[in-house]
């Protein structure tokens, strides 16, 4: 299935879930199994029809999708997008169906933090994708009280703001502290005013990047682990930013 345009200017939350597959016509029937077909993992629990486009209701494990899509008068789907979703990971797993091969190499991104008693804060970010390595470092002094905590959350979003400027479309965070993603799929309730910020800021990237984590364990030789560890700490010691998007916390 091919389909020309795709819109990701979606809602997050819960919404009604209709629970129908009945096709009256065979093109919109065919129309469904293409997509059945397509989506590996996910499950097309319900249909609406109107004109010219069809309301989906997909399922994957305990989320949700409510997707629109469109078709011509020869029943070739043209425009497919995402209504509603109740969560931004199942969102972005539904997309990955839909990327040309072109788009499917992943950036990877190594970050860390690191913390001084002095208050001083460092984030380390390392960049691995075709072409080379990149290695930057933030030097803050703000939310000093989440100490290392404020180092890993700054690298992660020094991460997506890269990806988002470079307009790369799959981006593979690898960290040590597990907040960085239970803050940001929703398994973690953010409680203070910096983890507030931090989920609010993924939320918007998450939009527009295909987001996946992993756990590295700290300190265990890694290369780009240490590497960002390092990075970390050389903010913190020449008390110097080099970045090439910067972000404001």
């Amino acid at each position: 299935m091919e389909i020309a345009k795709i819109d990701i200017n979606y809602k997050i939350g819960n919404f009604k879930i209709e629970k129908n597959l009945d096709f009256q016509n065979e093109n919109l029937k065919k129309i469904y199994e293409e997509l059945r077909s397509k989506l590996s993992g996910f499950k097309i629990v319900g249909v609406k029809h109107f004109s010219f486009q069809e309301i989906y209701f997909i399922e994957r494990n305990n989320h949700s999708l409510k997707i629109q899509l469109f078709y011509n008068k020869y029943f070739e789907p043209t425009k497919l997008k995402i209504l509603q979703a109740t969560d931004n990971q199942i969102a972005n797993l539904f997309l990955s169906h839909f990327k040309s091969p072109i788009n499917q190499e992943i950036t990877k991104a190594y970050v860390d933090g690191s913390y001084k008693s002095s208050g001083k804060i460092g984030a380390g970010l390392v960049i691995v994708k075709t072409g080379g390595i990149e290695k930057y470092y933030k030097f803050i002094t703000k939310y000093a009280k989440h100490r290392n905590v404020t180092g890993e959350i700054v690298a992660t979003l020094l991460a997506l703001e890269y990806a988002k400027n470079e307009t790369i479309n799959n981006l593979e965070i690898f960290y040590d502290y597990t907040g960085i993603e239970m803050w940001s799929v929703g398994r973690w309730k953010p409680k203070t005013e910096l983890t507030k910020k931090y989920k609010n800021l993924y939320d918007k990237y998450s939009k527009i990047i295909n987001v996946t984590f992993t756990k590295v364990k700290a300190h265990t030789g890694e290369r780009f682990n240490d590497l960002a560890d390092k990075l970390a700490k050389k903010a913190i010691e020449d008390e110097k930013t080099h970045v090439k998007y910067d972000i404001e916390i």
